[in-house]
């Protein structure tokens, strides 16, 4: 059994469930494309003992507990392997006991991301996330994956990413654009912007827009963020692009969008508010009701200039 995670893998938790096994045929589809490692993780826990413990117990030596992790990894290999084939991808296996959270968060340092299953649409009717997945994308240093549902698979559909004026944004669509490059299909980069409650762009002087100028700002805004951000790629290395300003709320203008991905992009807000604290309204949103999987990826510093948005930020 493998103790450690090489860095740039495609890191995903599995625990024997159905959510699980979703995530990790598509972290095997994603290894796959980026010729990157796949490092397959389950978490145990030792069993809590009451305390305090009945006279004459013996010493318990927790490092001779059974774990399941072997188990469980064994077969999860096993069925990527007849499923979808393993042949030429780095497999690793990692067994590793704690809590969930800061465990799964700890092993994929330096890794691409990490993947991980939603329990599906159970209890309130569409959410998705449960509490270790919820509590990984909150506060994951790296991208974290959240796969749920009967989705498409890596590069079977385009990818969508959402955007704003936040260095967050930035992170995302740097991102997204190495996602779609890889996987050879579109990326459709989104703007929403709210008309009743957003502040056009340029000096308040100049006076409101309202109607097509503010449609024509907005678009003219997140080409130019666009043209921006791919400025430095090679023409081979330039995924195709489609631009998107909608005039609704952020979250549902990616929601919608999203009907037809293989994937959704958001940023985080960055570590802001509550400390270490990664996930914001509009991402919150986004993971628990979209219907592809979504990426939230941390956010980096670099604004990308004055934009349409106050209160329709994409950020979360």
């Amino acid at each position: 059994m493998d103790h450690r995670v090489p860095p740039g893998s495609i890191v995903v938790g599995v625990d024997g469930s159905k959510g699980s096994h979703r995530a990790a045929r598509w972290a095997l589809a994603e290894a796959r494309a980026w010729q990157a490692p796949l490092c397959l993780v389950h978490v145990w826990s030792p069993p809590i003992v009451d305390w305090p413990v009945p006279v004459g117990t013996a010493y318990v030596d927790l490092a001779a507990l059974p774990s399941p992790s072997a188990a469980i990894l064994d077969a999860a290999e096993s069925t990527l392997s007849e499923e979808a084939g393993i042949d030429g991808i780095e497999v690793h296996k990692l067994a590793l006991d704690g809590q969930p959270t800061p465990t799964l968060i700890a092993a994929a340092q330096g890794s691409r991301a990490l993947v991980l299953g939603t329990r599906g649409h159970g209890g309130f009717a569409g959410l998705l996330l449960g509490s270790v997945v919820a509590a990984c994308l909150h506060h994951g240093p790296s991208p974290v994956i959240a796969v749920g549902g009967d989705t498409s698979l890596p590069g079977e559909a385009p990818v969508v990413v959402g955007i704003d004026s936040s260095g967050g944004s930035r992170a995302a669509l740097d991102w997204a654009a190495a996602e779609a490059r890889t996987h050879g299909v579109l990326l459709r980069v989104v703007h929403g912007w709210d008309p009743a409650a957003v502040t056009p762009p340029g000096p308040s002087t100049s006076g409101s827009l309202d109607g097509e100028e503010f449609v024509i700002a907005a678009d003219r805004y997140l080409t130019g963020v666009v043209d921006a951000a791919l400025a430095d790629l090679a023409p081979e290395d330039t995924p195709e692009v489609e631009c998107l300003a909608v005039p609704a709320p952020a979250a549902e203008a990616l929601l919608w969008e999203a009907r037809n991905a293989s994937l959704l992009v958001v940023g985080s807000r960055g570590r802001g508010g509550f400390a270490g604290l990664l996930l914001g309204s509009v991402s919150r949103q986004c993971a628990n009701y979209a219907p592809c999987p979504v990426a939230v990826v941390p956010g980096g510093s670099q604004a990308l200039g004055p934009g349409l948005v106050q209160s329709s930020s994409l950020r979360g």
